[in-house]
């Protein structure tokens, strides 16, 4: 008897073709890369924040980049091993770099090793809006074959993206009425 991951391994790639595994497959870890990516972004830039509203957006790094890992990241881990899909190929940071789609964005210390918020702010819409091509592209692809488990959650992932890029925005304009 087949266990659960056997049987979703066998239902959503048994009548896809090797190209088109391989596609998915590539896809789904260039996705996992750049949610490690935008954690580990978030992470160590709220820490050497200042200037303006520094705290807002402390506070709203904290909680992007919880989501990131915690809701993102960990269910594109989940769902590649529940179809099959090993991990290996991104089981060290310094892989992360290779396989996304688009790249990490470094940020720019100052002099002093702080951060400019107007600057992290602009390189964190910057990744949002890269996460929502991204999930774009999985959302059209994950229909065309028919996944709709993938789907489903896929099209939640690309809301939160979407509603990420919002605050960061919300902050970001924020910083130019005071």
């Amino acid at each position: 008897m087949k266990n659960l991951s056997d049987l979703l391994n066998t239902v959503i790639t048994s009548g896809l073709d090797e190209e088109v595994n391989e596609q998915y497959k590539a896809l789904l870890l260039s996705a996992l890369s750049e949610e490690f990516n935008a954690w580990y972004f978030y992470l160590i830039t709220k820490e050497f924040i200042i200037g303006k509203q520094f705290k807002q957006i402390k506070e709203l790094f904290e909680e992007t980049a919880e989501d990131e890992l915690e809701d993102h990241a960990y269910w594109i881990i989940e769902r590649l091993n529940q179809i099959g899909y090993s991990i290996e190929q991104i089981a060290h940071p310094s892989s992360w770099a290779s396989l996304a789609e688009h790249p990490y964005i470094k940020p720019i210390f100052r002099e002093d090793g702080s951060i400019d918020p107007e600057n992290v702010l602009q390189h964190a819409m910057q990744s949002e809006l890269d996460a929502i091509a991204t999930y774009t592209n999985l959302v059209e692809f994950t229909n065309a074959i028919k996944d709709s488990t993938s789907n489903l959650k896929l099209r939640e992932i690309l809301s939160d993206e979407e509603e990420h890029l919002s605050d960061l925005r919300d902050l970001y304009d924020s910083l130019h009425k005071f």
